[in-house]
């Protein structure tokens, strides 16, 4: 065991494990409340004649370098986080996509605009974490010891009075930093998050740094995974499509890549992603899939899709309703368009009983989607089902009459429709 000055106390808790932990491979002590106390714990595989001498020997490395870390402690607060910042325009984030102040003034307007759809009345806090939350990344403390980017600026924040909250959140706006990690535990902090690491995956896209295999230099499929998880766990009803644009637009003067050509690589990267956080979760892989297809914009809203059909699945009915109307959808990928339903045009009884069954409920389906209500959906899509299978039973949909197939089509296109809104049922098994 060993020891050092109890006034290194005064430096982050932080700082005082890291160098212990990670740099010396010391056990750091606390009391039995958790509190650090200003002793260590060290294994040596050497029989020390004097134990002693060892430990005074580790702790003359530990003082050394506590006493670095002090001294870089007291010279980055002689100048204030607002100088601090100043600083990241002679920093370079990559060397295409320009300078760190560069990127903190693109996700600072994007996590503004963020700000006025999950917070608005925080607004201002949010564009001063945004303005704030590198400054560490330009101090002595960072630079020797880079893995407490902003846990630093959080230390410094406080000690400069400025409040809790824009400190904690100089901290939190890089979570989840690993995969299952802790979230933001703020909606302001919640808004620089994602402001930074859409500005972050975008770019990268953006002039051709884009992952392959299992090389991802820049962590893109991480920080994707985080804005994915920060979406679906706080229940932000969010528009992806928006934030992508919304990153693409600031990004525009640094892009060398056609936007277009970004803006649908980049939906099909989050689409992945979204893919593996549903799938890891437990959901069947076809079942993610199918609802993926008919569109994930809203990642909650995808995630409730895929809950309801589980749910849905398990209960036992859903093979049935399911496999009719991916009967319906293989028979209009096959014909193509429809054109308008004329109920002059049927012939068959099963044909004007389908038609009229659907005009009877697709106002109120279309309702539980809109209101999220899937197990409603469903509810009252088994009260078509009956009508749907008459309907195969009964009537010979390709007709050799063009006008009577066309008529017969667009029908199956309006039951279908609505369906498509939820999943492409032609992907799921056992349908």
């Amino acid at each position: 065991t060993g020891s050092f000055e109890p006034h290194y106390l005064e430096l982050p808790r932080e700082l005082l494990i890291l160098s212990m932990k990670t740099h010396q491979k010391y056990f750091a002590v606390t009391d039995g409340e958790g509190k650090l106390l200003n002793h260590f714990v060290t294994v040596s595989n050497t029989a020390a004649r004097d134990l002693s001498v060892v430990a005074r020997g580790n702790e003359r490395v530990l003082r050394a370098r506590l006493s670095d870390a002090s001294f870089f402690f007291v010279e980055d607060q002689k100048i204030s986080l607002e100088e601090h910042a100043e600083e990241l325009k002679r920093v370079v984030f990559q060397s295409k996509l320009g300078t760190s102040w560069e990127k903190m003034e693109r996700f600072r307007a994007i996590a503004g605009e963020l700000a006025q759809k999950l917070c608005p009345a925080s607004a201002p806090t949010v564009d001063r974490i945004a303005h704030l939350c590198k400054a560490d990344l330009c101090t002595k403390m960072v630079y020797e010891f880079p893995e407490l980017q902003g846990i630093v600026g959080r230390q410094y924040a406080l000690r400069a009075g400025v409040p809790a909250l824009v400190a904690d959140s100089i901290r939190d706006h890089y979570l989840p930093v690993q995969a299952g990690g802790d979230l933001p535990p703020s909606a302001e902090a919640d808004c620089v998050s994602i402001a930074d690491k859409i500005d972050t995956i975008a770019g990268c896209f953006g002039v051709g740094l884009i992952p392959s295999g299992s090389a991802d230099p820049y962590a893109l499929r991480r920080q994707t995974i985080g804005i994915l998880r920060i979406i679906t766990e706080k229940g932000y009803r969010l528009s992806l499509d928006w934030l992508i644009d919304s990153a693409l637009e600031k990004l525009a003067p640094k892009l060398t890549r056609p936007r277009e050509e970004v803006r649908r690589d980049l939906r099909d990267f989050v689409r992945g992603r979204l893919e593996v956080i549903l799938t890891e979760a437990g959901y069947a892989p076809d079942i993610v899939s199918a609802v993926l297809e008919a569109g994930f914009d809203d990642a909650v809203d995808a995630r409730a899709r895929v809950a309801a059909i589980e749910a849905f699945k398990a209960g036992g009915n859903f093979a049935d309703l399911a496999g009719a109307f991916k009967r319906a959808a293989n028979i209009l990928k096959k014909v193509g368009s429809a054109g308008v339903v004329d109920e002059k045009l049927f012939k068959e009884k099963a044909e004007a009983d389908l038609w009229k069954a659907y005009n009877e409920v697709h106002a109120s389906m279309d309702d539980a989607i809109a209101a999220g209500d899937y197990a409603g959906l469903f509810a009252q899509a088994a009260r078509l089902r009956v009508f749907v299978d008459a309907f195969f039973d009964g009537v010979m949909v390709m007709a050799e009459d063009e006008a009577l197939k066309n008529n017969r089509v667009a029908l199956l296109a309006n039951i279908t429709a609505i369906f498509a809104k939820v999943a492409d049922f032609t992907k799921i098994a056992g349908a």
